[in-house]
């Protein structure tokens, strides 16, 4: 194995990390206020976050005084589906903590190539060092938007060169990206990488061996010793129920059990899986039936069955 200073916690289930995780968190940010008057957290996208996002946005914090930003973002509007602003927006940035300041990665420009660079003046206003930067880990062993053979990935993945925005690409993922370098992402005070399940523990014992960083870039954050590491695990299944949720427009409800399993609240974010994108279900639907009666005849095209897909990152 390659020496790695990261610090590896396993939970019981999600719910039980998202709990715990976001009081760490919590505190980290209310010393950091107390401290210097302001605190900033940095923060990626994607469906394993929701829940930790959830009970981060309930801890009685002084939202007025934090600042909240992206690790990476797709090159979409704010307004997208699968734009991790609008995830954060929804799943975090609500009730108390819509008061935090929240500074977005995209801008007008035509292409991430070319609105990198002021992608990264806009987080000039954000404290740095950030107090906390939590980020995702993705099967190939990418985090961020640092993609396994993206152009200039080599560049993005060195500490000595300037903190930044840079512009990445990958086949997997369908839309360019903006992410923090890695000079950028290590100007944080604590890092935490967040991964469910059986299979993302698998890649991360991968990623511990020996490697290149450019074939798994979450490499470059083990196995710095700069800045205190944490990777925070749980099982990607809790009290028999897999992580599922169903497509809204779509003609097939969840399950009984599925439903027993998450019901859901008011207002509740949850992700769809195989279109990559995020919606707020109605109140009240807790069963197969009152799924149907809300979103089997909603707006939108009518779909086949059967889109009902395990969540991954």
């Amino acid at each position: 194995m390659v020496q790695s200073s990261a610090e590896l916690r396993r939970f019981a289930d999600a719910d039980t990390l998202a709990r715990t995780i976001a009081g760490e968190i919590a505190v980290r940010l209310t010393r950091a206020c107390a401290d210097r008057g302001r605190a900033a957290l940095v923060v990626s996208g994607g469906r394993s976050p929701v829940r930790l996002f959830e009970e981060l946005r309930r801890q009685p914090l002084d939202w007025s005084r934090l600042f909240i930003t992206l690790a990476d973002e797709r090159w979409l509007d704010a307004s997208a589906a699968a734009s991790n602003e609008r995830l954060v927006r929804e799943a975090l940035l609500r009730g108390k903590a819509a008061a935090a300041r929240f500074v977005g990665l995209k801008n007008p420009a035509s292409s991430a190539r070319i609105g990198a660079a002021t992608s990264w003046e806009a987080l000039a206003s954000v404290p740095r060092p950030f107090d906390v930067t939590l980020l995702g880990m993705g099967d190939d062993g990418h985090t961020a938007s640092l993609f396994p053979g993206s152009p200039g990935l080599g560049e993005a993945l060195e500490a000595s060169v300037p903190a930044g925005c840079v512009a990445m690409w990958s086949r997997s993922a369908p839309h360019e990206r903006v992410s923090l370098n890695m000079s950028a992402l290590l100007e944080s005070r604590h890092i935490s990488i967040l991964i469910l399940g059986e299979e993302k523990l698998a890649v991360y014992e991968r990623a511990r061996s020996p490697g290149p960083a450019e074939e798994m870039p979450v490499r470059g954050i083990l196995r710095q010793s700069r800045v205190p590491v944490q990777v925070i695990w749980a099982p990607a299944k809790s009290a028999g129920c897999d992580l599922v949720v169903p497509a809204p427009n779509r003609t097939e409800p969840p399950t009984d059990s599925q439903a027993k399993c998450a019901p859901v609240e008011a207002g509740r974010l949850l992700k769809i899986v195989d279109v990559d994108v995020s919606e707020e279900l109605h109140e009240g639907c807790r069963s197969r039936r009152e799924w149907r009666a809300n979103f089997a005849h909603g707006p939108g095209p009518r779909r086949s069955l059967g889109h009902i897909a395990r969540s991954r990152d």
